[in-house]
């Protein structure tokens, strides 16, 4: 799926008159990201490794990143050592957003290191 039309659905199944609070609050949030990442330098075709816990910030931090078209690439949250150090690699990804859940004993102290 296209960042085009991933974003797309999105706004085609939540952007309806509703009174749902939470679709707006994802729509703004996920906005505040884009506008962030952009600010940073990030762009079309850049991409950027997402690793945390499922939550609802990952969704928009998603959706957020798809909006200025950058790739996420979408790190699973179990992953430990060198399998995560191999996910990092190969993602190739400009940057790293991890959630503060993962910082502590979780995160590679080495993120350069082939293993």
């Amino acid at each position: 799926m296209l960042n085009a039309d991933l974003v797309g659905c999105f706004r085609g199944k939540t952007c309806r008159p509703s009174n749902n609070v939470f679709v707006f609050q994802v729509e703004e949030f996920s906005n505040r990201v884009a506008h962030y990442f952009k600010s940073k330098g990030i762009k079309h075709g850049d991409t950027v490794a997402l690793f945390m816990e499922s939550k609802p910030e990952y969704v928009c931090i998603w959706l957020g990143l798809s909006k200025i078209g950058a790739v996420t690439a979408l790190i699973n949250s179990n992953l430990r050592q060198a399998a995560l150090i191999h996910s990092f690699t190969v993602a190739n990804a400009c940057a790293i957003i991890f959630g503060s859940e993962l910082a502590r004993g979780k995160f590679p102290a080495c993120i350069g290191s082939p293993y």
